[in-house]
């Protein structure tokens, strides 16, 4: 009872709709407001916001080996934290002076209580008390909008104070976050020569001692009395180098005072360990522009404060400053955004024109103005849940503009053919709205229900993804609301129009010959397949087993998620261990003029090369995550957009490989793409064993067979030797001395590293106060063995005297996953020749049988599926929920148990055509083909709804028909709609089909899921299913009001 009345009210409510233009007319205006609105509030960024499950420690121990810390730091760590709750993996690297171990939790866990669970369990260890520092950190991801490289003076000091100032005044223009390359800390040294420390019988550290005594402020405290009111303190504190030279020592057992200037010089260096860039084979600064993915703003807001920067506040710097742009990555984002707007107005141009060819001109307007109104108001609902304008959530938009007219074109069709049917034109529109009132909103749940699924996926990709589903779930309940509200009074208003209007000629043959081919020839095709029932149903099934053969043959390939070939390149060199810097640039800058000049033989295709020194990460700057790596270099390459140049990033690699110059001081040369999805290598192998050496060989055995397989490249792998490690041991005699390890250690960690006594400020940056061992005494391994050691009688032995050396091979860094010593072997594979399943499916049938049985290792595929199985996991369970929100919305609308089956034997035909769509189009299958799939799911059932629903009206009103002609006229009276619902979606994803970007590639696979599986699925449909609608036979209960 509670139900019809709600049915009634609806019912009153359409017809008062109908009726009332200023509801219709404001509604509609109403939307594109708000919908312009929106749309200018939306952030825009790159990717969708997201917050990775991941927690890092941080280990700082200045002195310490990556042996010494992998074995007393990385191990009792990882072993503590090892039962952490819902902990998935946790990946350590140790390298000298420092361990990051990266800890990574299952989707959807308070990560703020993870932190305080493992801070705790880490802080009960008792861990080396040399630790300079622990810390506990939640990752914050950034997006890179742009870099900017400071250069033109030939000494980096003075760039120093430019890059600060462009830094503070940045900051005041709301940006971000930036990240300052190639401008490392100063420090102030103390320079001590070995003989004075001879003479003076004194360590570094006592020496330390005396000049720190007599360099600190000291507060003596206030004096308050009638006639005094003061502050006294004595000041001796440091802030520039001339401070040093006034500072007197007297040690204990000496009879004079000394002055540091005459043991000592003092200079202001910059940090050896930090990394340097060059440009122009000058000494340059970048400062690379970040949004903060979480909470950030509005990229174009910032790079135009950038801009105005630029052109505004420049003229401040001296005229040797200048400043370049490159790695302009807000032109991709703005780029992408702009294919797709661009493919979604030629899609509305291509169903408005479909539209004009089965409806008159006035119905196809307001049938196609739907699209606007849909995605304004589904732009406001994305707004109101705080999302932003980004490439997925714009080509989720573009990917629903055929579904959005689904609703209305269904409404109106019926419409028109009510109107045709000389009803008036109240009449005709109410009627159309109230008969497909219950398939719309089946079907529109059904299109959900298979969404749905696509929205509880975990993980990494799960987040990323989200935004898809979301705004096509927001489109459809857009749609709802322009189909029932809006449309009704738009469509009335038209056939009143249209009784007035004179139909053309050519709109009375267009019609005359839909009209022929919908009830002559469509009737008389049907009755032939009727007529061979079972030969209609043995074409359809070899249709529908040829794909599922393909995919049994490895066609089309998968290849789960391809990311856009980047703008930016880079040549990552190695060097051996112990090549001095000189050598290192001398190498650098040779290289870059012979890139340089293969850049104008090719037409020019590479715009900026910067030279890095002493890292392999041109975005990880000081004080933002990158490490000092002395061995490594890197040239990159700012290169012109990848659709605005002839040749792709593989030709480019080509030419490069040929012609960069071999050296022997060379360990390895890598040329690659900076990546710009998800973060993983094509190809990611983890080897994992005891014994490093082992590992080491293991490793070297897989690439050289990885090498032998075509497309595949910049093999590598994290486990390079490192430079040759001395190991000191106290003799037994020293011991008797009372010299001890640990007393040899100190103070050979205080000649070779320093001793810092203080820092002060300078630009706004902590300088250092360092006394060390100068270097021209320790330049040479002569001069470290006869390093002076200081007993504790104050006599003078040399190193060499009192330890023994031994040399031996170290390794540059210590990797561990999950608690075992592991390496990874990475590598790039050219899509072109080979995947990376296939690869993975070669290689272990034959080189990893092989390699396990020689070494005591084993393989761990964990890191090349890590986010792609988790994904496909759940994939495979929402697949069953969809599948089984599907039938139960099916049941209802039908009113059946059986009906539902009947109507869903159409899934498989969509699933093979869009196999089908990927062999012809020649894409791999991917995890965006697989989104596709299960929106296909959901609209190919939809018209599959209209015509059973149809088929139980013609039941009901003509019951002295046969069931085979009863079949024929539902399919016939529903052959328009079903046509141009499909149409009109394929209409409105061909342009994103046949975009030529290679920006927009890796969204294609989904656009031809949907496209293709729609076409083969209808065409299908109109043979399939009427023929299994009579052999379903069941009686039918459907509303007793005729409608039709």
């Amino acid at each position: 009872m509670e139900c019809i009345l709600i049915l009634t009210m609806v019912w009153i409510m359409i017809d008062y709709l109908i009726k009332n233009k200023i509801i219709s007319t404001l509604l509609t205006f109403l939307t594109f407001v708000f919908g312009v609105y929106s749309a200018l509030m939306l952030n825009i960024q790159f990717m969708p916001t997201f917050e990775p499950d991941v927690l890092v420690i941080s280990v700082i121990w200045p002195e310490a080996t990556a042996e010494e810390l992998y074995e007393s730091v990385v191990k009792p760590i990882q072993n503590e934290i090892r039962s952490l709750p819902n902990l998935i993996t946790s990946e350590a690297k140790s390298t000298n002076g420092s361990v990051s171990i990266s800890v990574e939790f299952k989707s959807g866990i308070d990560l703020d209580e993870a932190m305080e669970d493992m801070k705790t369990r880490v802080e009960s260890l008792t861990l080396p008390t040399h630790i300079e520092d622990i810390k506990f950190i939640k990752p914050v991801i950034k997006e890179d909008i742009l870099g900017l490289i400071l250069h033109g003076p030939e000494l980096l000091d003075e760039l120093r104070f430019y890059a600060i100032e462009t830094e503070e005044d940045l900051l005041t223009k709301s940006i971000d976050n930036i990240s300052i390359y190639g401008l490392p800390d100063q420090i102030l040294h103390i320079n001590v020569n070995r003989h004075d420390l001879v003479s003076l019988r004194l360590d570094i550290g006592q020496i330390a001692n005396l000049i720190q005594n007599q360099s600190n402020n000291i507060a003596i405290g206030e004096l308050l009395t009638k006639n005094i009111n003061v502050t006294i303190k004595s000041p001796g504190e440091i802030y520039s180098p001339s401070d040093i030279d006034k500072i007197a020592i007297k040690p204990d057992f000496q009879n004079s005072v000394i002055q540091i200037n005459q043991i000592a010089t003092v200079s202001l260096d910059s940090n050896p360990q930090a990394s340097k860039i060059y440009y122009n084979g000058k000494p340059a600064v970048s400062l690379h522009i970040n949004r903060l993915n979480k909470n950030g703003g509005h990229i174009l807001s910032q790079v135009k404060a950038i801009n105005q920067w630029i052109s505004n506040d420049l003229v401040k710097f001296s005229s040797t400053i200048q400043i370049t742009k490159y790695s302009e990555q807000w032109k991709k984002i703005y780029d992408r955004i702009s294919i797709l707007v661009k493919n979604g107005i030629v899609g509305c141009l291509c169903i408005l024109v479909l539209l004009n060819v089965f409806f008159y001109r006035r119905l196809a307007f307001w049938v196609s103005l739907g699209i606007p109104i849909s995605i304004s108001t589904a732009i406001f609902f994305i707004y109101l849940s705080g999302g932003s304008i980004n490439f997925l959530s714009t080509f989720a938009l573009i990917m629903c503009l055929g579904i959005i007219v689904d609703d209305t074109i269904v409404v109106s069709e019926q419409a028109f053919a009510n109107l045709q049917a000389d009803m008036p034109p109240f009449e005709a529109v109410a009627k159309a709205v109230k008969f497909m009132f219950k398939p719309i909103i089946a079907s529109s749940l059904t299109t959900v229900s298979a969404f749905i699924p696509l929205l509880v996926i975990k993980g990494l990709f799960g987040q990323i993804l989200f935004s898809i589903p979301f705004v096509v779930i927001c489109v459809i309940l857009a749609s709802i609301i322009e189909c029932f509200i809006i449309l009704p009074h738009h469509l009335y208003h038209s056939f009143l129009k249209k009784g007035k209007a004179q139909v053309s000629e050519l709109r009375k043959t267009i019609d005359q010959k839909i009209h022929t081919i919908q009830f002559v020839k469509l009737e008389h095709f049907l009755n032939q397949v009727f007529s061979s029932p079972v030969l209609s149903l043995f074409s359809v099934s070899i249709i529908l087993i040829i794909p599922f053969f393909a995919l049994s043959q490895g066609l089309p390939r998968f290849e789960f998620f391809p990311s856009p070939p980047p703008n930016v390149l880079l040549v990552n060199t190695i060097f051996y261990p112990g090549v001095s810097e000189d050598l290192r640039l001398e190498y650098l800058f040779k290289a870059e003029k012979i890139v340089q000049k293969v850049n104008k033989n090719i037409g020019k295709p590479i715009k900026n090369t910067i030279v890095g020194l002493s890292a392999t990460d041109p975005y990880g700057g000081e004080g933002s995550g990158g490490q000092y790596d002395p061995r490594a270099s890197f040239i990159l390459l700012d290169t012109v957009d990848i659709d605005q140049r002839k040749m792709t990033n593989e030709e480019i690699f080509d030419v490069l490989r040929k012609e960069m110059p071999q050296s022997d001081i060379i360990e390895s040369q890598l040329i690659s793409p900076i990546g710009s999805g998800p973060p993983r290598s094509d190809l990611q192998i983890l080897i994992q064993g005891k014994d490093p050496i082992k590992l080491k060989e293991a490793a070297n055995e897989l690439k050289k067979a990885l090498h032998k397989y075509k497309g595949v490249s910049n093999i590598v792998d994290n486990f390079p030797y490192g430079m040759e490690e001395y190991e000191i041991t106290v003799k037994p005699e020293a011991q008797f001395f009372g010299i001890s390890n640990a007393m040899i250690s100190k103070q050979l960690q205080n000649q070779i590293h320093g001793r810092e006594i203080q820092n002060y400020a300078n630009l706004g940056r902590n300088v250092d106060v360092v006394v060390r061992l100068d270097k021209e005494s320790i330049s040479h391994i002569e001069q470290i063995e006869q390093l002076p050691i200081i007993t504790q009688n104050n006599h003078v032995v040399t190193l060499n005297t009192v330890a023994d050396i031994k040399v031996k091979q170290s390794f540059n860094n210590y990797n561990s996953y999950n608690g075992f010593l592991s390496v990874l072997v990475s590598a790039e594979i050219d899509r072109n020749f080979n995947n990376s399943g296939m690869l993975i499916k070669d290689l272990s049938k034959k080189a990893f049988p092989s390699i396990e049985k020689k070494y005591p290792i084993q393989f761990n595929l964990n890191e090349q599926s890590k986010y792609g199985k988790e994904a496909l996991e759940q994939i495979k369970f929402g697949a069953v929920i969809g599948l089984f929100l599907i039938y139960a919305i099916l049941a209802w609308s039908s009113n059946s148990f059986i009906w539902p089956f009947v109507m869903m034997l159409v899934i498989p035909f969509g699933l093979a055509g869009a196999v089908i769509g990927h062999i012809i189009m020649g894409y791999d299958m991917t995890l965006m083909s697989i989104f596709g799939m299960f929106g296909l799911t959901g609209i190919v059932i939809n018209n599959a709804i209209i015509l059973q629903h149809r088929f139980q009206a013609i039941q009901i009103k003509h019951p002295e028909l046969s069931r085979r002609q009863q079949i024929i006229r539902a399919s016939c009276q529903r052959f328009r709609s079903i046509v141009l619902t499909t149409l009109s979606t394929v209409a409105g994803l061909a342009p994103l089909m046949l975009e030529t970007s290679l920006s927009a590639r890796f969204l294609i696979p989904m656009a031809i899921s949907i496209s293709f599986g729609l076409l083969l699925a209808n065409i299908l449909l109109i043979l399939v299913l009427p023929a299994l609608m009579n052999i379903h036979r069941h009686p039918t209960q459907n509303e007793n009001i005729d409608y039709s």
